[in-house]
């Protein structure tokens, strides 16, 4: 599996955060964490986390 790009701004957020992980599960925790502190989210919702699976791209 390649790995996976996901950015706030893939999600419509006018932010610069991004990150690059092996695997989409570990870019969605990273993507969770930094909502957490920077977007001050206690958690995802169903519809953010849809938005960010669907904003997550494999990188060849």
């Amino acid at each position: 599996m390649p790995p996976v790009s996901l950015a706030c701004r893939g999600l419509g957020w006018n932010c610069e955060w991004a990150t690059r992980a092996p695997t989409a599960a570990e870019a969605l925790d990273q993507f969770a964490q930094h909502a957490k502190c920077a977007h001050k989210m206690t958690e995802l919702d169903a519809a953010t986390r849809l938005r960010a699976e669907s904003a997550a791209v494999a990188l060849a």
